[in-house]
């Protein structure tokens, strides 16, 4: 192993024999979804302006990460406590899937939003008008698809 690689290793986490540890693997997923535009999450975060504070960034990234949040416990994911918000102590901890579930951006429409949003509902689910729906409610084109469904404010929409 070369030096200069040897130093990004120093906290154990990430060997060639050890790509699977799981506080590692969510460190780095973070780091995907806000700085590589390639990934298929970064418009949802990094595309939308979320950005990884300075002090988990860079050569003691990881150590401090995981300082600050500790081991990831099983079962449970990395989020934000502000679905806004950046990735940095404070805003972030382990959340179960249903804490992830009602931090999301279908969670912050309200019941207004999503009876116009079904009212929109076209017979053909034309893109243009997801994308359009999408835009206007700050939303992702999934979660238009997930309204007129009723998979996502089921309660709301059955009513309308």
């Amino acid at each position: 192993m070369r030096p200069e690689k040897a130093r990004h290793w120093k906290h154990g986490y990430r060997t060639k024999s050890d790509k699977t540890n799981p506080t590692y693997q969510a460190w780095r997923a973070m780091n995907g979804r806000c700085g590589n535009p390639n990934n298929d999450k970064y418009a949802r975060y990094g595309g939308r302006g979320i950005t990884i504070c300075e002090r988990w960034r860079g050569e003691d990234g990881f150590v401090n990460f995981l300082a600050d949040l500790g081991e990831k416990p099983t079962g449970l994911t990395l989020g934000r406590i502000d679905n806004n918000g950046n990735y940095e102590p404070g805003n972030c901890r382990w959340e179960t899937q249903a804490q992830q579930a009602h931090n999301r951006h279908t969670s912050a429409l309200t019941e207004d939003q999503v009876r116009a949003i079904f009212a929109k509902k076209p017979i053909d689910k034309r893109t243009k008008i997801v994308t359009e729906l999408a835009a206007r409610y700050g939303v992702c084109r999934h979660s238009i698809y997930k309204i007129w469904d009723g998979s996502n404010w089921a309660k709301v929409t059955m009513t309308t």
